[in-house]
């Protein structure tokens, strides 16, 4: 299987997030699971919509705190993270929840 980084880049997708546009290659649509189909098509809807982030609830005891808090998820860092350009403490402990 070849990864993201070494395939040609497309003009549908973006470097930079670019509300609208595409958040996946179209090659990663077809060979993706459907769980990415079905994310991606709420994140463009979502976009659509004029969400720029996801919010979520964090339960008291899955870090074992005092208090249940939110985490947010803005998709300029999903969509970094996708496309390898960052990675984010915060986005892998979301990632392990």
């Amino acid at each position: 299987m070849v990864s993201t980084y070494e395939k040609a880049p497309s003009a549908d997708v973006d470097k930079f997030l670019n509300h609208g546009k595409p958040f996946l290659y179209q090659w990663d649509l077809l060979e993706g699971s459907w769980e990415l189909k079905k994310l991606h098509g709420w994140i463009m809807n979502a976009m659509k919509q004029g969400i720029q982030a996801i919010t979520a609830h964090v339960p008291t005891k899955v870090f074992l705190g005092v208090l249940p808090y939110q985490i947010v998820i803005d998709f300029k860092d999903l969509h970094r993270l996708y496309h390898r350009q960052h990675l984010n403490v915060n986005l892998i402990s979301v990632w392990c929840l």
